[in-house]
Order: structure tokens, then sequence, then C-alpha cells
């Protein structure tokens, strides 16, 4: 499990930039739900990111409200998991 969070650490730290793009690729056009398997699909095309499991949903909505608030407030249950 350390290891995953050093990656989830490295992910909002050193590729910032690259998960706000994965965040903004996948969920677009208002979309409202949470859209895992694209987000993993986008970001295994990152960097050496393919060998890494996917993130869980959980996860991902860490990442999203961390780092695109204005996505996360258009997620139905965003308020429930806030």
């Amino acid at each position: 499990m350390a290891n995953k969070e050093v990656f989830l650490e490295s992910l909002r730290s050193q590729y910032r930039s690259d998960i706000k793009m994965v965040i903004s690729e996948c969920q677009h056009f208002g979309r409202t739900w949470l859209d895992v398997d694209a987000l993993n699909s986008k970001l295994g095309e990152l960097h050496d990111f393919a060998s890494m499991a996917g993130l869980s949903e959980d996860e991902w909505l860490e990442l999203i409200y961390e780092l695109s608030p204005e996505v996360y407030e258009n997620l139905d249950f965003g308020v429930i998991a806030a």
C-alpha cells in the first residue's frame, strides 16, 4: 500500500498538469458521473504508468477534488462524497 501512496503523491506533485489534463479529457461536456475506466485508460498512456494498476473510484475522487474542484462540483455524488 505504501507504493500506492507514493504513486498518488507523485501524481499530485510531479504530474499535476498531466493529471489535470487527463481529468479534463475524460470528464468533459458536463459529464456528471465519474468515468473511472476512461480515467485509468488515459492514465495508463502517460509516461510509464501502464505498469501500475488503475486507481480506484475513491482515489480518482480525491485527485479530482484536489486538482479540479470545478469538475468535482459537477459530479452528481460530489456533495455526498465530500
